[in-house]
């Protein structure tokens, strides 16, 4: 029987580790689940690999003789060396599309949240204090996506239900954006037009810090950032500045350049809404992604069809 290690944390929060493991051992294929790390010494026994945020270089592909697959528990494959699982053969896989919805709608949410200082009155308000918050509205706004892919486009769509206007910045246009009635600018000007910003890029060594403090500086003053996408897009030192000085209005963020962020100097403000890394789970999001993982294992590893 073909073996599979399920090493991502969140790999089994939807479905359950028995509906995983019942299926893919109807497929021929055993799971074992358990942390990367902890299983070092007997990597050379799996054929495939489901992988969360953990590095997956040519260390661990050098222990992993057998290893035919990996697949990513989710989108960004920013953590694997991709260049080193080609020259091993290993293909990488991962799950695009799986938490479009659950992302779009996390980011719509920190911007509600951050426009109407939603977290700060909520603070206040179990520390015994009633202050009266003045926040800002959205409807009719001009909203920047920053990453037009299909979640930047289903954020879009939630926008166009506020009426708010779409600007949008992107190395490659597409269609969908401009059929929701978004229009494409350069990066400098879709920060200075627009009353929210939200970041939907993936992290490469281009995009790596692409709002720093010289971005943050074109942003009206009563602006708002927001971050679901990978916490290094933004310089997180130069966006606590603004913050901090009133450069900008406020910002949501649900990633952060070191995770867990906590005690970053930045989670202290007032005006920045903070989540911990949560914008695809929900419990829709998460038993799809289960179904979506195991479908992809049986595809590269099982000899007959699985079933629950």
């Amino acid at each position: 029987m073909k073996k599979v290690l399920i090493a991502s944390k969140s790999c089994s929060t939807g479905k359950g580790r028995d509906y995983i493991a019942k299926r893919l051992a109807s497929a021929g294929v055993e799971a074992v689940f358990g942390r990367l790390t902890d299983r070092l010494s007997v990597l050379g026994d799996f054929q495939g690999m489901v992988i969360g945020m953990d590095a997956f270089g040519e260390d661990i592909l050098a222990r992993a003789a057998s290893l035919r697959f990996v697949l990513k528990f989710g989108v960004g494959v920013e953590n694997i060396d991709l260049g080193a699982a080609e020259r091993r053969g290993v293909k990488v896989r991962n799950m695009p599309g799986v938490n479009n919805d659950a992302v779009a709608e996390m980011a719509f949410a920190l911007m509600l949240s951050a426009a109407r200082r939603l977290a700060e009155g909520d603070r206040q308000v179990r520390s015994g204090q009633w202050p009266r918050l003045v926040g800002r509205g959205l409807i009719g706004k001009t909203m920047g996506i920053v990453g037009t892919g299909a979640i930047g486009c289903r954020l879009a769509r939630l926008a166009a239900g506020f009426d708010m206007r779409l600007r949008g910045f992107d190395p490659f246009e597409n269609r969908a954006f401009a059929a929701l009635g978004g229009t494409y600018a350069a990066l400098d000007e879709v920060l200075a037009e627009a009353d929210v910003v939200s970041v939907h890029a993936p992290l490469t060594e281009k995009t790596r810090r692409m709002i720093g403090a010289r971005e943050l500086s074109l942003m009206k003053p009563d602006a708002i950032l927001v971050n679901t996408s990978r916490g290094p897009l933004v310089d997180e030192e130069a966006l606590r500045a603004a913050l901090e000085t009133g450069r900008i209005f406020a910002a949501g963020l649900d990633v952060f350049e070191v995770e867990p962020a906590v005690g970053r100097p930045v989670t202290a403000l007032d005006n920045l809404t903070s989540t911990p890394h949560i914008a695809a789970s929900t419990r829709d999001t998460l038993e799809r992604m289960d179904e979506t993982c195991v479908d992809i294992v049986i595809e590269e590893l099982g000899g007959r069809a699985g079933t629950a």
